[in-house]
């Protein structure tokens, strides 16, 4: 339960969003109502949580469908409170980080689910590193043969960058320190 509110606590998002991120999924998961909420906390909070509840609540007809009502939803709760989303979309993360213990249908169905509505949504409201990382964790799913020759490459494209990094310290050093750098910043062999 804390990956989330520490998502929107990374957002610089008030209280009331860390709060509602902590107790996200409290009125889906448990005998807590939005009544409940409101009566132990305050109406904004529970307001929160409620919108967050109801965005998992799409029924899930054919997929463009679900895919319009969806959308629909979201753009309904973030006229109303954007904060709404914000959770949600911390919630999304937090679910795409931990996807590899379910089945792998269903690790489709939600990455699809992601790349098409989630990313584009995060994009929309410019939190880039949330939409790169549901791409990246959506890719890895619904394409894991290309992931792993990706990760393969970028893993070859990394090996020997700390020293790289050294060096070009080193250079860098030296030059501002009126001395005369030695060689290269960065040994290569390629061209």
């Amino acid at each position: 339960p804390i990956r989330v509110p520490e998502t929107i606590a990374r957002l610089g998002l008030d209280p009331h969003s860390v709060a509602a991120g902590l107790l996200h999924d409290s009125v889906e998961d448990s005998e807590l109502t939005v009544v409940d909420l409101t009566e132990r906390f305050d109406r904004e909070l529970a307001s929160i949580v409620d919108g967050v509840t109801k965005l998992g609540k799409v029924p899930y007809l054919s997929r463009q469908e679900q895919q319009a009502e969806s959308f629909r939803k979201m753009l309904l709760a973030m006229s109303q409170d954007i904060r709404v989303l914000l959770v949600k979309l911390a919630d999304r993360l937090d679910n795409m980080r931990t996807l590899d213990h379910m089945p792998a249908e269903k690790q489709a169905r939600i990455s699809r689910e992601t790349m098409e509505i989630y990313a584009p949504l995060a994009n929309r409201l410019g939190i880039q590193w949330i939409r790169a990382e549901l791409q990246n964790l959506s890719f890895r799913y619904l394409e894991p043969g290309t992931y792993e020759r990706i990760q393969e490459k970028m893993t070859g494209l990394l090996e020997g960058s700390e020293a790289k990094i050294q060096g070009a310290k080193e250079f860098l050093r030296a030059a501002f320190a009126g001395g005369e750098p030695a060689g290269d910043p960065v040994e290569s062999d390629e061209e």
